[in-house]
């Protein structure tokens, strides 16, 4: 028989530095129709949805003059802060804003490698020509998007009449862009980087077992050593656009139901930099030596066994019962390191797994407080950018983790839709047991599944076993390098009945 190892997938796309230079409209008229307000929620979700490992930003603020209230910085939450308590008043003047803008995206602060764009956030009204300093501005390639929040002084359109002649052809204006219209204002302000390959160093190992014989002049491509049963695969420099495919032919030795391999991982190195390990899951033949007949064709000296292996490959069924899922995720000091690195790796596998044509998912993190990283979304991209950006804090707090889970499930129910929750942790909780036993019967109660992953030694089983009702809805990953089959066949799972599968094992093998 054949064994064949394959890899596929790819790297996310990274997102380049970007910096972005708020002008806000200041002027007595943003006062008008909640103008001002409206501004300011859409600049705080704006900024909330930037990345500030990635991007920068600076507050100006304008009416009769123009003030820089916050210079180019990283911390989004202190410029979220300055634009909470910006206050109305005085005239509608752009140049002066627009040439500070400039300045200061170009100064010492600014990044000529970034992306730069000036957003002016307007109810529309103009009292001078800003026309020579927005042309400063785009001769040193820095680009506009306009923000109008305009009052009962305009029609709809007629902000854009006002200062499309001073902007151009090129600038887009937004009307009215609120909290959930963020992300089509945040994506102008990205520059996206694809990246081509999937791993920089790839070492794979696979240990045959005793009862099957190794050919090994079947192994291709060519292995970097062979040591009795075990076959060692070093490549470098992998595509995405091909992932790799390994393969070699064995020889059972004996009849009955094996395994093909005693065990077969691959240590990475991927394009962006990460460092992991991830595991092959092991198949299963079953080999049967039927027993020989002499015939007058056949003699018994001419008999001789027959090995007939049956190798079982399954695929998920594809179903469309729309489901949201909660992963849940155990980020305190003690998962820093390894244990992280594979819980994230765990995560992106799940995702790669998971329809998001009819799933959604959010994200929760918790040490000792939980935090939202994601409301539901079937955003991939968004999804794996949070995830990789995770940090540990001190405490285990599960009981406050799936409370969050349950008030994002239940703000966002729908008839017809499923829900699920995937906790994982590698330790034991540290607040009242009852806590989290309530707020596990609390999910159960609202009908969601329940998928507790409990990595290493250092766990209370019994007690995730009994908050989550059932004890074959824990599952434990000795290894952190267990955590992505382990993630996979949840990806299968949750969508399944037993009944999709030969043998009613939902979602194995």
């Amino acid at each position: 028989m054949d064994v064949i190892l394959t890899v596929s997938g790819a790297c996310p796309r990274r997102m380049a530095p970007h910096q972005v230079v708020f002008v806000l409209d200041t002027s007595g008229s943003m006062e008008w129709d909640r103008s001002l307000d409206r501004a300011k929620e859409a600049l705080i979700s704006l900024l909330a949805a930037m990345d500030p490992w990635v991007g920068e930003a600076g507050l100006i603020t304008f009416n009769d003059g123009a003030s820089l209230d916050g210079p180019l910085s990283h911390d989004l939450a202190a410029m979220r802060a300055m634009v909470a308590g910006v206050k109305p008043l005085g005239d509608t003047r752009y140049g002066a804003a627009i040439e500070l803008a400039r300045l200061e995206l170009t100064g010492a602060r600014g990044d000529a490698a970034a992306q730069r764009t000036i957003v002016v956030v307007t109810d529309g009204g103009v009292k001078d020509d800003p026309t020579e300093a927005i042309a400063a501005a785009r001769a040193a390639g820095i680009g506009f998007l306009v923000l109008a929040y305009p009052n009962n002084n305009f029609k709809p359109d007629g902000v854009e009449k006002l200062l499309r002649p001073f902007f151009g052809a090129g600038t887009e204006f937004l009307y009215d862009v609120g909290v959930g219209r963020i992300e089509q204002a945040a994506e102008k302000l990205r520059t996206w980087i694809l990246t081509p390959g999937l791993f920089t160093e790839l070492t794979v190992r696979d240990e045959v077992p005793a009862n099957m014989a190794l050919l090994p002049e079947s192994i291709q491509p060519p292995a970097a050593e062979v040591q009795g049963r075990t076959i060692t695969w070093r490549l470098r420099d992998v595509p995405a656009k091909d992932g790799i495919t390994l393969r070699y032919r064995l020889q059972p030795l004996e009849a009955g139901e094996h395994p093909t391999n005693v065990q077969a991982d691959a240590d990475y190195v991927d394009a962006i930099g990460n460092a992991a390990r991830f595991r092959f899951p092991v198949p299963r033949v079953e080999v049967f030596v039927p027993t020989a007949t002499p015939t007058p064709t056949v003699t018994p000296r001419h008999a001789r066994a027959i090995y007939l292996p049956l190798l079982l490959r399954e695929a998920p069924v594809k179903r469309d019962q729309p489901i949201d899922i909660v992963l849940v995720l155990d980020t305190s000091s003690s998962m820093a390191g390894e244990k992280l690195d594979a819980a994230k790796a765990g995560v992106w596998f799940f995702l790669d797994g998971v329809n998001l044509r009819t799933a959604r998912v959010a994200l929760v993190g918790f040490d000792g407080a939980a935090r939202g990283y994601l409301p539901l979304t079937s955003d991939e991209l968004r999804l794996k950018v949070t995830v990789a950006g995770l940090v540990t804090g001190r405490g285990t707090r599960i009981d406050l983790g799936l409370a969050m889970a349950r008030d994002i499930l239940a703000a966002r129910a729908e008839r017809g839709r499923d829900s699920a929750v995937i906790l994982l942790t590698d330790g034991r909780h540290t607040g009242a047991p009852e806590a989290a036993a309530a707020a596990a019967l609390s999910l159960r109660q609202l009908g969601a599944r329940l998928a507790f992953i409990g990595l290493g030694a250092d766990l209370d089983q019994a007690a995730l076993e009994r908050w989550a009702g059932d004890p074959a809805a824990v599952h434990l990953a000795p290894e952190p390098g267990d955590l992505t089959a382990l993630y996979g066949r949840l990806a299968r799972q949750i969508g399944c009945l037993d009944g999709d599968y030969w043998g009613r094992r939902c979602g194995g093998g």
